[in-house]
């Protein structure tokens, strides 16, 4: 794995949505909208429902300002984003429960909840925050190394997906693919490869210094683990 640099971190993107930068905010926020998404399907939201919710709360953090209460002593930027979605998502049920028994929803309520996030304890740890964080990260490596490979007219992740998705065995993927099985292991082994570094590169990408940029590998590799090791 080669050594992280970080010329442009996330927190001088940060910065610059703070200073009103044209597309900043934008740019900062689209980085984030499909782990929250993800978050709340895993909450119970329909996926509809779930991007509805998620493009409200990245709609309330621009309308209040709450960029600009974005602190880096007080830890990741997602764990403010996280604060926020809870206490949006607590708010949601409780205006959709309202609406089941007939009484009247207020937009005015889902502003207060923006405004109830404890900005200063934003929570650093939530099992499925993470999970959904985790999963994000990894079908966008899968994404761009899937897009490499269109230039290369390689095809070493659709192996892959046949392996650790579908279930195919080394037998079948060489027989299907007319491949010896030393190639067919060659291939997984370099498409494993290729999503790992960028992977490794999306989560630079998030990191401001070499100990978020440990502690976030950390985080991802534990999660990858559990996934290969569940029956």
């Amino acid at each position: 794995m080669r050594i992280p640099t970080f010329p442009t971190t996330l927190w001088s993107e940060i910065d610059r949505a703070r200073e009103s930068a044209p597309g900043a905010l934008g740019t900062l926020l689209e980085r984030y909208r499909e782990p929250v998404q993800r978050y709340l399907v895993g909450q119970g939201l329909q996926p509809a429902d779930a991007e509805d919710l998620a493009q409200e709360v990245f709609h309330r953090i621009h309308h209040k300002d709450l960029i600009k209460k974005a602190d880096q002593s007080k830890g990741r930027f997602r764990w403010l984003l996280l604060a926020i979605t809870k206490n949006m998502l607590r708010e949601h049920r409780r205006l959709w429960g309202a609406e089941k028994r007939g009484g009247a929803a207020s937009v005015r309520s889902l502003d207060a909840a923006v405004d109830a996030a404890d900005l200063a304890s934003a929570p650093p740890e939530d099992e499925e925050f993470d999970r959904a964080w985790v999963a994000s990260l990894l079908d966008r490596a899968i994404r761009a190394a899937r897009e490499e490979e269109r230039g290369k007219g390689t095809r070493y992740v659709d192996l892959l997906q046949r392996k650790t998705v579908d279930g195919w065995t080394y037998e079948r993927i060489a027989r299907e693919h007319g491949l010896s099985l030393s190639d067919v292991k060659n291939h997984l082994h370099r498409g494993r490869k290729a999503i790992s570094r960028h992977l490794w590169q999306l989560i630079e990408g998030y990191a401001s210094s070499l100990e978020e940029y440990d502690a976030e590998v950390r985080l991802v590799t534990r999660y990858l683990k559990k996934a290969e090791s569940s029956p």
